[in-house]
């Protein structure tokens, strides 16, 4: 009855605080509610502030058999997801301190782990996470698990799983014991990405903590609240091995095939890459040096050999062209990625077109074969090329080397246009990547830099060829003149149609399907403002003998996020010692207090300094307005010293 009323005060509070509500207050409750369940933990104080006056972890240590002495597993829950699951976590943690486990368990109910304030304004790193780890004696040993929705966490009937980030991913032995314990016990989960290809080019949407922790060396899952979700992982601590990180191949490719997971390591890509590259220079060497018709053959290569060069530097100039057009024609060209980048496409095709009439001044044969041999050759460079930037590439490029190859003696402009389509339809599971990293890869073409556009020319450059071998076989690629006006005209309404299809098919996505998620999100705007006050500010102080004691008092009726506190004087030693951490190494002359955020709403800094030197004080505060409007706002106070 007891732990029901407990349960119930805690609710109301968080009802009444439903508009902003308090990780404070939040962490009072939890905390409250695990000893009221009869669960033993330990608050963990965050590392910036060092007080119960902001909000603070809670950890739970299990008892262990000692079968895998060295190993531990951390299971990391923010305390806004865990409010969610209060009765499944309950249920889980006590079912953890009853039965002991074959290794360390940490449970953490980590604090201050996200900030509702933008990246881009204020960098941030985990603070609840980043304090449980500091506090680690190691971590060779140590894997952890992290449950989170995110700054306003939902539950969702199937978990969704994440375990990369940029330039990192977790080792395929966690992920596939984490597959195997959750299918065994039947929790629902699905992957964040069928096709986890360009985590090495930073092209991926990932979660803060376990972005954090891979950069650690931490091998890390991620999986979004359910309420069945301790039960995969309760089947995984008692039934599987502990994470092997000894050996971490954290660089592989990874894809769902008919439902079944696929890893394949760097060694097998390298392999791979070795075998195509034996196979693929015997394919075009035999081609062009032996047979009957080799000597005919050399010749037309030494003919066309220049159209490779000429078509890379056409499409390299219309990409850089087109994307300049582009940004004029869209001003606001990063709200419409998608539209964007088939604007840009189209554009540079365009200007390719034009550009390509200085064909008119080289004698190119007009036999379709050599056209082939150079598309197999320009497929096969590609594989190299763009398996530098990503091993994971490798198996498009190779898809498109084979479609390439095979078709190079193909003199039918239905099979060879069928050919360009199944070139194209390679590298569409790109586009089933999730709706953020997408908007990514989009707002990488949109916004090339110039090494870039000559990637993309790269990239184009089998495309073109292809479309030249179907002009060259219905006789349009002519050296001087247009002979057939008519199957011209034919050809121009096809293309102009397709591009007019692409433009209307793209704006209908972004004005109804992107335009109907952007609106389920909060557009999170920050502005300044040093002329209200938002915030107020006294001192007092005691001097004996050269040195003054100082108590800054800071006080706000608003919802203060997070405050910034400098003080700085001409001493090399600005302050002698705070009653909060502060850093002197940083800034010279300068002590700088990184407070976590959500302070409370009379916060008293105290510390002492010389009474020789005169002293400022900055102070940054950042004052959450509504849902999605913030405030950052500054004010200076000076002690007058005896200089």
């Amino acid at each position: 009855m007891k732990r029901y009323i407990t349960l119930s005060i805690f609710l109301f509070i968080l009802l009444g605080n439903a508009l902003y509500p308090q990780p404070k207050t939040i962490s009072d409750n939890l905390f409250s509610l695990l000893s009221e369940s009869g669960i033993e933990t330990e608050i963990q104080l965050l590392s910036d502030s060092l007080s119960e006056d902001f909000p603070y972890s809670i950890l739970f240590t299990s008892q262990t058999t000692n079968q895998y002495p060295l190993h531990k597993l951390c299971v990391i829950i923010p305390q806004k997801t865990a409010i969610l699951l209060e009765k499944e976590l309950v249920d889980f943690i006590k079912k953890i301190q009853n039965t002991k486990t074959p290794y360390y368990v940490d449970i953490l109910l980590s604090a201050d782990d996200y900030s509702p304030i933008p990246q881009s304004v204020l960098p941030y790193t985990p603070a609840g996470s980043a304090t449980y780890i500091e506090n680690l004696d190691t971590t060779e040993y140590t894997a952890a698990i992290v449950i989170s929705g995110g700054i306003e966490p939902e539950l969702s009937e199937k978990s969704t799983i994440s375990f990369s980030t940029k330039g990192k991913s977790t080792p395929p032995n966690f992920v596939k014991r984490i597959m195997d314990s959750f299918t065994t016990s039947q929790t629902k989960y699905v992957i964040n990405s069928s096709l986890l290809a360009f985590y090495r080019l930073g092209i991926i949407n990932s979660d803060e903590i376990l972005s954090y922790l891979l950069n650690q060396d931490i091998p890390t899952m991620h999986f979004t609240p359910t309420t069945n979700i301790f039960t995969g992982i309760e089947n995984f601590i008692y039934n599987q091995p502990p994470v092997d990180n000894e050996n971490w191949d954290s660089q592989y490719f990874f894809t769902i095939i008919f439902n079944t997971p696929f890893f394949v390591t760097e060694k097998i890509l390298i392999f791979f890459v070795l075998l195509a590259i034996a196979i693929g220079l015997f394919l075009i060497c035999f081609s062009l040096l032996f047979g009957r018709t080799a000597f005919f053959r050399k010749k037309e290569f030494t003919q066309t050999a220049i159209l490779i060069p000429l078509t890379l530097v056409i499409l390299f100039i219309s990409l850089i062209l087109g994307q300049i057009i582009t940004k004029s024609i869209i001003p606001q060209y990063n709200d419409y990625p998608i539209t964007s980048s088939i604007i840009k496409l189209i554009i540079t095709i365009s200007l390719y077109l034009i550009f390509a009439r200085i064909r008119f001044f080289f004698k190119f044969p007009q036999t379709t074969y050599i056209y082939g041999f150079l598309l197999t050759l320009v497929t096969f460079v590609n594989i190299f090329i763009f398996s530098l930037c990503d091993l994971s590439f490798f198996f498009f490029f190779l898809g498109g080397y084979i479609i390439a190859y095979l078709s190079r003696a193909v003199k039918n402009t239905t099979l060879l246009s069928i050919a360009l389509l199944a070139m194209t339809l390679i590298f569409v599971p790109i586009l089933f990547t999730d709706f953020e990293s997408l908007k990514q890869i989009l707002g990488f073409i949109n916004n090339a830099k110039v090494i870039n556009n000559l990637f993309f020319a790269l990239f184009l450059m089998p495309f073109i060829l292809m479309i030249i071998r179907i002009l060259v076989t219905e006789k349009l690629y002519k050296n001087n003149k247009i002979s057939n006006y008519k199957k011209l005209i034919k050809q121009l309404v096809i293309l102009i149609s397709i591009f007019t299809g692409l433009i209307i098919s793209s704006l209908l996505i972004e004005f109804i399907i992107l335009k109907t998620n952007l609106n389920s999100q909060n557009i999170i705007s920050v502005r300044e403002d040093n002329q209200t006050d938002f915030f107020n500010v006294n001192y007092s102080k005691n001097i004996i003998f050269e040195k003054q004691e100082i108590n800054l008092n800071i006080n706000s009726n608003n919802n203060v996020i997070k405050y910034d506190i400098s003080i700085n004087s001409p001493s090399l030693i600005p302050i002698y010692d705070a009653n909060f951490p502060y850093d002197i190494m940083t800034e010279r002359s300068t002590a700088l207090f990184n407070l976590n955020e959500y302070p409370p709403k009379n916060l008293t800094l105290s510390f002492s300094s010389s009474t020789k030197y005169t002293i400022k004080i900055d102070i940054i505060a950042y004052i959450q307005v509504n849902s999605n409007q913030f405030v950052k706002t500054r004010k200076q106070i000076i002690i007058s010293g005896q200089e």
